[in-house]
């Protein structure tokens, strides 16, 4: 997250256009560090987190049919990178959280 934070830094200090769909990526990645809260809380099944982790990515990784420009590749990037770790974080190994990452939202290097 602190990389995506850096990121998305960088891009509003050199006044990049930044995709409102990035912004609601995001924000779904937020909504599912909450649920993983919640998850560690009260264990039971993680499917919200899982939920929201990977509409992050599916969302952000939409926008490169469009856009291929440095700012935004990096926020894809770390946004789906953040997906991973996130779902790694409930329980899922590297293997299986990159598999449901690249159901959700494919490869990133496919798109376009």
């Amino acid at each position: 997250m602190r990389v995506l934070a850096r990121g998305a830094a960088n891009a509003v200090r050199r006044g990049d256009a930044i995709p409102p769909v990035l912004t609601e990526a995001v924000r779904d990645l937020s909504r599912a560090v909450r649920s993983l809260a919640a998850f560690l809380e009260r264990p039971g099944p993680p499917d919200e987190a899982r939920r929201y982790a990977l509409e992050a990515a599916r969302e952000a990784t939409e926008i490169l049919k469009e856009r291929h420009d440095l700012a935004t590749s990096v926020l894809v990037g770390q946004i789906r990178s953040a997906a991973v770790d996130l779902l790694r974080s409930t329980g899922m190994d590297q293997a299986t959280a990159l598999q449901a990452l690249e159901e959700a939202a494919g490869r990133a290097s496919e798109i376009g």
